[in-house]
């Protein structure tokens, strides 16, 4: 139900919303809104820090100019550099 919610699945049918928002047409608008915190580790542990980030990141649909500069920002703010 929450990768519908956030646009990571499709809708199969129907409607969805969350705040009012279209779940469709304003998924990223969604998903600024919605905290969620998963129960089960979700890294890959094969990869490196970089290409988690940078995973997620083309899950939620950053383009790669915008998705460099999020990488660079949470590897500094973490010291996640030499990871």
């Amino acid at each position: 139900m929450i990768k519908l919610l956030t646009g990571l699945l499709p809708l199969s049918g129907g409607e969805a919303g969350v705040e009012g928002l279209n779940v469709r047409s304003d998924s990223e608008r969604v998903r600024e809104r919605i905290g969620y915190m998963s129960q089960n580790f979700s890294l890959y542990p094969d990869l490196t820090v970089t290409e988690n980030l940078t995973f997620y990141g083309r899950i939620y649909g950053l383009n790669p100019e915008r998705l460099k500069k999020r990488i660079d920002a949470v590897s500094q703010m973490n010291g996640l550099g030499p990871y």
